[in-house]
């Protein structure tokens, strides 16, 4: 089993393809991930970094 093939599931704990949108044991509903969620989190980290770098230069 290859692992990027492959998904956990968070229910029963078994393994299944990550191209399921159902847990074929369990019937687990698998989340869609979304490329969205990456954007916001890195536009977040950047808008918690600027004002640290700001100050760095004002500081130096």
């Amino acid at each position: 089993m290859s692992a990027n093939k492959q998904i956990e599931c968070p229910s029963c704990a078994l393994y299944s393809d990550r191209e399921e949108l159902v847990c074929p044991y369990c019937g687990y509903e698998f989340p869609e991930l979304s490329t969205s969620r990456k954007w916001v989190a890195w536009l977040m980290a950047f808008l918690m970094i600027w004002p640290l770098s700001k100050l760095i230069d004002l500081l130096f």
